[in-house]
């Protein structure tokens, strides 16, 4: 999709900002269930998985780098298998068994002698150290890559908005931060991000980002107006999950188990999703 340049206007005066696919990517992954980047960086991860299984596989330069990785860190060696695909795997493990057996077949000649070198391999240990999958895991690298790319767009299109704030009207807005039970910081971050432009107003309704990633954003966002906006997103966000796991502990009291369950019915999931991130995410990266 070509980038499309729009006119905002801030305290510098009206500047442009290309907004292009990643942009759209973010902007449609903060409409569904769950941390946005995990979304991305998962969807990121299939796409060169895929690619590499079906259109790849036979590539001398992409399976040389897969043999000094020693293949796929665990995580991402399951996913790859998840798409079946016997010839992919017999061509892809046929090469990293090779590359097991040279290693093995090389410690096993200095097992024994007291020798803590092999010949033009370096020390035994680091040896021992390449045979652990993954160590440079190409697909942990595309995770990575995706990583600084969406969360370089969320930085720079929040960090781009003209100042809004509680400070500038707290009066005004609703929504989720003024639900019955939220603490006053969710309603007034709540205010700012609904009366927000258009990524910010996205951002508001998300699920928010799950701790990993609000701490990468937080870095690279130099804790200027960028952090500010998604400090008061989160604050908005967990002040309302705050009270949703509260009505969760309240409708197991006998007394009131009776009641219908609403919105808070999977607050728990969404809780420890904020810890876990998405699940494709869990293990080795580089």
């Amino acid at each position: 999709m070509q980038g499309r340049a729009l006119e905002r206007s801030g305290r510098g005066g009206t500047h442009a900002i290309s907004r292009h696919t990643t942009y759209y990517k973010l902007r449609d992954a903060m409409t569904k269930p769950g941390c946005p980047i995990c979304r991305l960086v998962s969807d990121a991860v299939a796409r060169y998985l895929e690619t590499f299984l079906y259109e790849n596989v036979n590539d001398p330069g992409m399976r040389a780098d897969l043999r000094r990785s020693n293949g796929f860190c665990p995580e991402h060696a399951e996913l790859l298998r998840e798409h079946g695909d016997p010839l992919g795997h017999a061509i892809i493990y046929g090469d990293l068994v090779d590359h097991v057996l040279e290693l093995l077949e090389s410690l096993l000649r200095v097992c024994g002698s007291g020798s803590v070198r092999l010949p033009a391999t370096g020390t035994v240990a680091s040896v021992v150290d390449d045979l652990l999958p993954g160590r440079r895991c190409p697909a942990c690298l595309v995770a990575r890559e995706a990583e600084q790319r969406y969360i370089e767009v969320l930085i720079a299109e929040l960090g781009s908005m003209s100042d809004i704030g509680p400070s500038s009207d707290p009066g005004r807005g609703t929504g989720v931060g003024s639900s019955v039970g939220l603490g006053s910081s969710a309603r007034l971050g709540s205010a700012a991000f609904e009366l927000g432009p258009d990524l910010e107003r996205t951002l508001a309704s998300s699920d928010g980002l799950c701790l990993t990633h609000l701490v990468q954003a937080l870095k690279a966002s130099r804790y200027g107006a960028a952090a500010t906006r998604l400090l008061q997103a989160s604050i908005a966000k967990l002040e309302e999950l705050k009270a949703q796991l509260a009505e969760i502990r309240r409708k197991h009291d006998y007394r009131f188990s009776g009641e219908p369950w609403g919105p808070e019915k999977d607050a728990w999931a969404r809780a420890a999703a904020l810890w876990s991130g998405h699940p494709a995410q869990k293990g080795h990266t580089p």
